[in-house]
């Protein structure tokens, strides 16, 4: 994965790549999908679309929901958990590629 992760940071740059939680996510201008879409499969072979989502951020890191599972099964918070918005944009489309059935999955998060 290293590799990988050097390359398309050589290809589309340091910042808009983030690794997490065993796959990499690069964030692309809405502008620039398809010639992004195309460069993952043309030059770096990812040939599956495996998922493709909404994202609506409008309460994002403002949840109500306490994060953490009890071992008796749900469990609701019972106050905000608070934190700021990150994203100066509210709509995103989120894509999640692979290569045949090799792993890591990398996932493309565009804001509209």
């Amino acid at each position: 994965m290293e590799d990988l992760k050097e390359q398309l940071i050589e290809e589309f740059g340091g910042d808009n790549l983030v690794e997490a939680f065993g796959e990499l996510t690069l964030t692309v201008n809405v502008n620039d999908i398809i010639k992004t879409c195309l460069k993952l499969r043309d030059f770096f072979f990812f040939d599956t679309l495996v998922d493709l989502c909404g994202v609506d951020y409008l309460t994002y890191g403002q949840s109500d929901w306490d994060a953490g599972a009890s071992s008796s099964g749900f469990s609701r918070g019972r106050e905000a958990q608070g934190g700021d918005d990150r994203h100066s944009e509210r709509f995103a489309c989120g894509l999640s590629f692979i290569i045949g059935e090799q792993k890591p999955k990398t996932s493309c998060e565009i804001f509209c």
